[in-house]
């Protein structure tokens, strides 16, 4: 498989979990305090897979101007280098997957988790009871999806599974796009 056959397979994870975050969102709406600039889960140096850091590279590629906008922000280590002065995200059209399941309540392993932002004043039990399981995210199928599709991509391109964010950074300014 071509590592561009890799990237249909993300852009079809994607555009699934985008509509099930989408209807997640809608049902626990009351709940959720995240907001477009609150950034509270960007102030952190991330990492992703191999396959969405090579989606943002490509994209910034077609992009220089975000891209140099990018490159202009001082770096922090306790930020994303995505996360510009405004603390919104420069790349959010193709931000990992990571970033687009933050917010609402999530399953992660056994245990529903979501971001300290939200459900106010609830404990975990008062959320279980709240949140229509159906509107509940598996991470661990998402990640399942994302290892099959990062596994045809990374046998394709070469290199490692997972890369800092920033290397999509770096990695289109070393090529020269």
């Amino acid at each position: 498989m071509s590592a561009d056959a890799a990237h249909a397979g993300l852009d079809a994870v994607r555009a699934r979990v985008d509509a099930f975050v989408a209807q997640a969102e809608r049902a626990q709406a009351p709940h959720l305090k995240c907001r477009a600039a609150c950034a509270m889960c960007c102030k952190v140096d991330r990492a992703a897979f191999a396959v969405e850091v090579d989606a943002i590279r490509r994209w910034l590629a077609e992009r220089p101007a975000v891209r140099s906008a990018a490159l202009a922000r001082p770096r922090q280590p306790d930020r994303c280098v995505f996360l510009n002065d405004d603390d919104l995200c420069d790349v959010y059209p193709v931000r990992p997957m990571i970033c687009r399941t933050h917010g609402p309540a999530v399953r992660l392993d056994d245990e529903v988790v979501w971001c300290g932002l939200n459900f106010e004043g609830l404990s975990a039990a008062q959320v279980a009871d709240t949140v229509p399981p159906s509107s509940v995210l598996s991470i661990e199928l998402v990640n399942r999806m994302l290892v099959v599709v990062n596994t045809q991509f990374v046998e394709a391109a070469g290199g490692a599974p997972r890369a800092p964010l920033r290397d999509a950074l770096n990695d289109a300014v070393e090529s020269g796009t």
